[in-house]
């Protein structure tokens, strides 16, 4: 049997801090429990109102159970899009109740959208495939029109207070590069000679200059809606100022990182790409420059390379597995993925070289297969 799902909270428990955080005398009629993962922090209920006034009918209650959600960091991620931003990227923030860490959320589906994660588990490609270029679209519009954020964006963060800083890789693959060199050598191959460059590197994601936006941390398919063709992106609670290309090098390398991991095509992941950098196109002028964006776009695929070449000492004896795919298999796919990309990088032949070591030892273990593009259920 599977964890035990927590009992559904009363009404009267939640509804003095959802009209606290809506400034409505509006009532909740039910809630409706949507999502229940064990090992989060935050439950999410659909809320029926009653008499809701200027609120929909319907709306989303995010809720922290244990006091280390970063709710109040997507408050005021979600808060700064409805304010500076385009509509349509997220979801209408209604208000936030410090006091018992509650988020009221514009209601985006069943009923509205489908879950991105959900279609790649169908076997059903044709539709499937504009929904992941949608995904990089909607990622490349969030970071256009909000480039230039930190100054009003730290204004805002600075009046509600974020949260600290959670324990999710985004926050640290900045670091996982600068220590790419080091952990080369460790593993016997020359990492000294591509120092230099790895320097390069992480100087264009410390200091992001034209790519300087907020970013969501964390968009990966679990965390988008297909709504009517679009993207409607979900679960801002690693979003930051940061470089555009953390965010952008999903298609790349940073697919990779997340439960939802598996094979995707090589023509699919080249189009997703290339949706992404012409929505920021739109806003940002460095993007098009071949040479400011192919600096960029490698700098965010070499971080999140990294961060899979950091797990290599866990499970450099016995394979781990994560969501739908392998530790191994997500390392060694990292370090194709890149050289693949990245032919010319002084990073590519030593990453060859260490896939090729790494395959001697583990064999050949290769990441799960989407039933979207496979056709087969995947097993359990």
């Amino acid at each position: 049997m599977g964890p035990k799902r927590p009992p559904v909270p009363k009404v009267d428990q939640l509804e003095p801090a959802f009209q606290r955080a809506t400034r409505s005398t509006a009532r909740i009629s039910r809630l409706e429990p949507l999502v229940f993962e064990p090992d989060v922090s935050t439950r999410l209920y659909r809320a029926i109102l009653i008499s809701p006034g200027a609120l929909p009918t319907t709306v989303v209650l995010k809720y922290a159970v244990d006091g280390t959600s970063a709710l109040r960091t997507e408050y005021v991620a979600l808060r700064f899009l409805l304010e500076h931003a385009s509509t349509g990227l997220g979801p209408r923030v209604y208000g936030y109740d410090q006091d018992v860490d509650l988020l009221v959320l514009e209601d985006l589906g069943p009923s509205v959208g489908r879950h991105l994660g959900s279609l790649l588990l169908e076997p059903n490609f044709r539709e499937v495939e504009p929904a992941l270029v949608a995904h990089m679209r909607a990622l490349g519009h969030l970071h256009g029109t909000t480039l230039g954020a930190a100054r009003s964006y730290g204004a805002l963060a600075e009046e509600v207070g974020l949260a600290p800083i959670s324990r999710h890789r985004v926050h640290r693959v900045v670091d996982d590069l600068r220590a790419l060199p080091d952990r080369l050598v460790r593993a016997g191959f020359d990492g000294e000679s591509v120092g230099p460059h790895v320097d390069i590197l992480v100087r264009e994601l410390e200091n992001p200059g034209p790519f300087h936006c907020l970013t969501h941390g964390d968009g990966t398919f679990a965390n988008g809606l297909l709504i009517d063709g679009q993207v409607r992106l979900f679960d801002f609670e690693t979003a930051a100022p940061r470089h555009a290309l953390i965010d952008g090098a999903f298609a790349t390398t940073r697919y990779l990182h997340s439960v939802w991991a598996a094979e995707l095509p090589l023509e699919l992941r080249r189009r997703m790409e290339s949706a992404y950098r012409v929505a920021l196109e739109e806003h940002c002028e460095a993007a098009r420059d071949d040479a400011q964006y192919q600096l960029a776009a490698e700098a965010g695929g070499a971080a999140w390379v990294a961060a899979q070449i950091a797990y290599i000492a866990e499970v450099i004896e016995v394979d781990q597995t994560w969501g739908l795919s392998s530790a191994r298999a997500r390392i060694l796919s990292a370090c194709g993925d890149f050289a693949e990309r990245w032919p010319a990088s002084p990073l590519s032949p030593r990453l060859n070289r260490l896939q090729d070591s790494l395959r001697q030892k583990w064999g050949n273990p290769s990441l799960s297969q989407y039933p979207a593009f496979s056709g087969v259920p995947l097993p359990g």
